[in-house]
């Protein structure tokens, strides 16, 4: 309300924040007021990211270029739990600039949904929601009402064992986990991203929880690796002996047989470990730093607020989220964060 940016440890691209205010920043300042201009001028999303990046030495993402495009706070406004107050800090860009941007971006997003295809989500939770009860997936179902010009569709999500559109996804036939209304749900988990987003308690809370079931697993994929490593260590000392007893003609058949185990274990082992490593090092990739979730967070709530394509903000919340547990007792969820 007092039109200061309450963004945490994030600061908006364009800005720095110095002495509790949003003051602009030459060269990225400079950047985004480019993106804008680009923008208008008809070039592509991830063209505008090129250029910025390879004129201004950064390192942008398409999802950079679109939040900087839907943000209100470059026009000179803050937007603080769904309302839009006066900022104190110094606008990047116009308001018939922003004014312009916004309608092509509705008419971007309009013509992607008019073009047929049947792979794209229709909805913001599709693909993250998992049953309690069954450990199926959620997926779409619904039903008509009313007649005539009053006739909608109103879009649920069913856990696919109590939906039964597919025999192959049913677990279990029996499965009553709750059903929800599609907007209702996406509705609460964007407010739960925006008190998380807005809410330096909530957000830490989050951070020093840890993601302890991903912890546990990297601490025991770490020390099966160091066991692992320690075998092949004695596998080859044991080989080495081995050899030297071969080369000196004592028991040669029995000595063959025990090198030919050793050599297959150790192939087995070779193949565990890289296993191990691989899956260690996907763990890693998907795991967020504090201040990339946070900016991450941001330009959620800023492509929600901006009504930007619902394909931009499933990709933007797939980045913090790594599945949402619907629990058996209604209105009880469990979000796995990224971060």
């Amino acid at each position: 309300k007092s039109g200061l940016w309450q963004g945490g440890g994030w600061v908006p691209v364009g800005y720095d924040y110095v002495d509790g205010r949003l003051v602009p920043n030459p060269v990225r300042a400079a950047a985004v007021k480019e993106i804008y201009a680009r923008f208008l001028r008809g070039d592509a999303i991830t063209s505008i990211k090129n250029a910025i990046n390879k004129k201004y030495a950064l390192d942008f993402a398409d999802t950079t270029v679109r939040s900087a495009l839907m943000h209100r706070l470059y026009v000179g406004d803050i937007v603080w739990m769904g309302k839009v107050y006066k900022g104190q800090h110094e606008p990047l860009v116009d308001a018939e600039t922003y004014a312009r941007a916004q309608a092509r971006l509705r008419d971007r997003s309009r013509i992607a949904a008019s073009k047929p295809n049947p792979f794209r989500p229709r909805t913001l939770l599709a693909g993250l929601l998992y049953c309690e009860n069954c450990g199926t997936r959620y997926t779409l179902k619904g039903n008509y009402s009313g007649h005539g010009s009053k006739k909608r569709y109103y879009p649920y999500y069913y856990c696919y064992s109590r939906a039964k559109k597919s025999p192959r996804m049913v677990t279990d036939p029996t499965c009553m986990n709750p059903v929800y209304a599609v907007e209702k749900l996406d509705r609460f988990v964007v407010e739960e991203v925006r008190r998380v987003a807005t809410d330096q308690h909530e957000f830490d809370a989050v951070v020093a929880a840890g993601r302890p079931d991903s912890l546990s697993r990297r601490r025991a994929a770490s020390d099966a690796g160091t066991a692992i490593m320690h075998r092949l260590d004695e596998i080859d000392h044991q080989t080495a002996r081995l050899l030297d007893l071969y080369q000196r003609g004592h028991a040669i058949d029995e000595i063959a047989s025990r090198l030919d185990a050793m050599e297959e274990e150790k192939k087995a082992l070779q193949a565990s470990l890289k296993d191990l490593q691989g899956s260690q090092k996907e763990e890693e990739l998907g795991h967020l730093e504090p201040e990339r979730a946070h900016k991450l967070l941001t330009e959620f709530i800023a492509a929600v607020d901006g009504d930007a394509p619902m394909e931009t903000r499933r990709q933007l919340l797939f980045s913090l989220i790594e599945k949402i547990i619907v629990k058996r007792t209604k209105g009880d969820f469990d979000i796995y964060w990224k971060f």
